[in-house]
């Protein structure tokens, strides 16, 4: 990824602070921390003197285990994990774009608040897969209950994602047609021209 501590401000954030989101990419997912970011010179912007610094806080205040998609996960795992490939690809994108930009489909809060269930949902299960007794009836039915649980969640996020992703295309589209517009302007050269300076009034000049 190009970066991985990305601006992901939440109303309970402490004055010359900004909660930062960090991804950690991995063969079995992504790890999504929450960090303080503490501005260092904040007293500076507010008076436009500086441009905002903000340096990450360790250890993270939070982390959240995502999975990679795969056969064998729940539904609402399958969800957190489309969530997962998704912050990847925002983090990596040309356009700068990234899942906190989106608060016009769901505040950071509440986005924040359904990824959280999901992960725990996948951390539980996660115990249970590794447990050797998950075919005992009592386990089963406790499972198929914090799945149950968990749909309501994963729903809200599946409707996230769908939004998020034609917007990103948008905003790729948008960046796309900037870049030819600026790349034809550039071949078109300068307007003005010295035509006694041409050779042979029929050679037209690049």
């Amino acid at each position: 990824m190009s970066r991985s501590y990305y601006r992901f401000p939440l109303r309970t954030d402490e004055p010359a602070t900004v909660t930062l989101l960090h991804l950690t990419p991995s063969e079995s997912g992504v790890l999504v921390g929450l960090h303080q970011g503490v501005e260092t010179n904040a007293f500076a912007v507010r008076f436009n003197r500086a441009v905002p610094e903000v340096h990450p806080v360790e250890p993270p205040r939070r982390e959240m285990a995502v999975p990679v998609r795969s056969t064998g996960l729940t539904p609402p795992e399958q969800v957190l994990a489309d969530v997962g490939a998704l912050l990847v690809e925002m983090g990596d994108d040309v356009a700068g774009i990234h899942p906190w930009h989106f608060a016009g489909i769901l505040p950071n809060e509440t986005w924040l608040f359904h990824l959280g269930q999901l992960a725990t949902l996948h951390q539980r299960l996660t115990l249970v897969r590794e447990s050797g007794v998950a075919d005992d009836e009592r386990v089963v039915e406790r499972v198929d209950q914090l799945v149950e649980e968990a749909q309501p969640h994963a729903e809200a996020l599946s409707v996230w994602i769908d939004q998020a992703t034609r917007r990103l295309g948008a905003v790729r589209e948008s960046v796309r047609e900037s870049t030819v517009l600026e790349l034809l302007h550039a071949l078109a050269g300068d307007a003005r021209e010295d035509r006694k300076a041409r050779p042979n009034p029929a050679l037209r000049r690049i």
